[in-house]
């Protein structure tokens, strides 16, 4: 840290530091054909008041709207706070994916992440975010709650809502429960910018890939939440996961999965695998049936590796796992149920395990 903080927080467009000085927080803003909504994302940005520096970097993926002409005029009227990279030809068409390459250019000790179609609301978020992390030690991430804006005729996968009826307060949530499934709206957080184990080559061809960073996130730390809304996200016709059906969303989440169990540090895998359990093992099963290509490949190697993954957490003296995941894993081995049923009994008893619910697995 290369600057003294000032004595009380000024918005960040009226801040003046030395030449030279390294900004604590930056801001990574991906965007493409947000002309709707990019100029309401950087007004939330320079809405921000702190006691340190900040940079924003903002990826335009080739537009085809005025998008990167927003960006620019912004850029044009404070070039020492903005970082702006305008791209002529789609990366991520090409299977280069924004994000990671936007985050090697950013220089503060934070990153905070905010797409052009989202916006910040309070004026107060990265002043708080940051002094929850320095209380936190233990914490990699820090996120709130968010508000959820519905555009018409749209809608939103329930398990992918931000929260919005929580209690005031602060919760701290384990790496382990993010990598098991627990949601966190990307809109909402402030994160140290710590190397991440893997970003795997898998990461290209993910829809939902926020899963997936805050997943590898964590094995680095916890996320300290706080449950007050400082951010908006936006659910509209032109958003990649908002339009889509119900039966991509579902393979989507699973191909995130199978890339975390995949390509997480393996001390996670098993953590992991009980993710992927919990979106159903039947979900698996019905697009190994229907699907052709790369998806029936994916579902296979999950499948798999799945198994692999659930013997080595027993292995490893965890015996939590409930009774109706094992009698679907077996089920899926054996294609009769029956079998499958007295198969999966049959192991837990010799295990010794004590599932957390008898009830039978139905398909």
């Amino acid at each position: 840290m290369n600057f003294k903080h000032l004595e009380r927080p000024l918005p960040i467009a009226e801040q003046v530091w030395p030449s030279g000085t390294k900004p604590l927080i930056s801001i990574c803003c991906i965007t493409y054909n947000h002309e709707r909504y990019i100029t309401k994302a950087i007004e939330g940005f320079l809405l921000q008041e702190t006691t340190f520096p900040v940079e924003i970097l903002i990826h335009d993926d080739a537009s085809a709207d005025a998008t990167a002409s927003i960006i620019q005029d912004y850029v044009d009227k404070s070039p020492s706070l903005f970082t702006a990279i305008l791209q002529n030809e789609n990366q991520y068409s090409l299977g280069n994916k924004p994000f990671p390459a936007l985050t090697l250019l950013a220089k503060g000790e934070f990153i905070a992440v905010c797409e052009g179609d989202d916006f910040w609301t309070h004026a107060g978020k990265l002043q708080r975010q940051y002094e929850l992390l320095l209380e936190y030690p233990e914490a990699v991430m820090a996120a709130h709650d968010v508000e959820a804006v519905y555009e018409q005729n749209v809608s939103a996968d329930e398990s992918d809502q931000p929260n919005q009826d929580s209690i005031p307060g602060l919760e701290y949530f384990s790496g382990e429960q993010i990598i098991a499934g627990k949601h966190i709206s990307p809109v909402s957080t402030v994160f140290r910018n710590v190397k991440i184990y893997n970003w795997g080559k898998r990461w290209r061809w993910l829809v939902n890939e926020d899963r997936y960073f805050n997943s590898m996130l964590a094995t680095r730390g916890g996320v300290i939440v706080e449950h007050k809304k400082m951010a908006a996200h936006i659910y509209h016709d032109g958003g990649v996961w908002s339009s889509a059906d119900e039966r991509t969303r579902r393979r989507n989440m699973i191909e995130v999965r199978v890339a975390v169990i995949l390509e997480i540090e393996p001390a996670f895998c098993p953590i992991a695998c009980l993710s992927l359990s919990k979106t159903s093992w039947i979900d698996i099963w019905n697009i190994l049936r229907t699907e052709k290509g790369v998806d029936s490949m994916v579902c296979m190697r999950a499948y798999f590796m799945g198994l692999f993954c659930c013997f080595r957490t027993i292995q490893a003296g965890i015996h939590h796992i409930p009774r109706v995941l094992w009698t679907q894993i077996l089920i899926l081995v054996f294609p009769f149920k029956v079998v499958g049923v007295f198969l999966a009994r049959g192991l837990m008893r010799k295990l010794g395990i004590k599932g957390e619910c008898d009830q039978r697995a139905s398909v």
